[in-house]
């Protein structure tokens, strides 16, 4: 069964900047951190017409007792995004697959200008191929999805603010000299 939602959020920024940071490594390693994930590889690689992210990562995840024999607590997901510019805009395309589990997200999206910043909208579908109980565990994965990604908005948005706060040593590059393990900065 497939699961649809969208998820929308405001930057102050502007999308070139907002697509800056979420095409930096060491922000996506240190975002993942604070997300409490684990054996965490990010990789960012130019490709044509754009630029390849992939986040490979563990994380604990409390599953309701009915999903944990299909799926257990512990998941490694790969996270794949190909992000593009169009005039102001960009636009990436992702998928999310867990290993061990069959459920895979689809989604496309977008970072649009507005006169504050600008406007970001994720679409994503979710299928999980798993009998009887597929269409509950979708649900939950979708579900979690979009904690996640208003989560990391919300981490994205801050790491924004706090970089424009620095002045001329930025967040980023504080987290670049420490490693994103140890750059708890405020």
């Amino acid at each position: 069964m497939t699961i649809s939602r969208t998820v929308t959020f405001e930057y102050t920024a502007s999308p070139s900047e907002v697509a800056g940071l979420l095409q930096d490594p060491v922000f996506l390693r240190y975002r993942s951190e604070q997300a409490g994930e684990r054996n965490i590889d990010v990789k960012v690689e130019p490709a044509a017409g754009g630029v390849r992210i992939t986040v490979s990562r563990e994380k604990t995840v409390d599953v309701p007792a009915f999903a944990r024999i299909a799926v257990g607590n512990v998941s490694r997901a790969v996270e794949s995004s190909f992000w593009r510019q169009d005039g102001q805009k960009w636009h990436a395309e992702y998928t999310i697959e867990v290993s061990g589990l069959p459920v895979k997200v689809q989604g496309k999206s977008m970072l649009s200008p507005t006169a504050k910043g600008c406007h970001y909208t994720s679409t994503f579908e979710t299928n999980a191929r798993i009998p009887l109980i597929g269409g509950r565990i979708a649900s939950l994965f979708a579900d979690g999805l979009v904690e996640q990604l208003l989560a990391n908005a919300e981490r994205n948005a801050a790491a924004l603010v706090r970089d424009s706060e620095r002045g001329p040593r930025s967040f980023i590059d504080g987290l670049r000299e420490h490693g994103a393990q140890t750059a708890n900065e405020g």
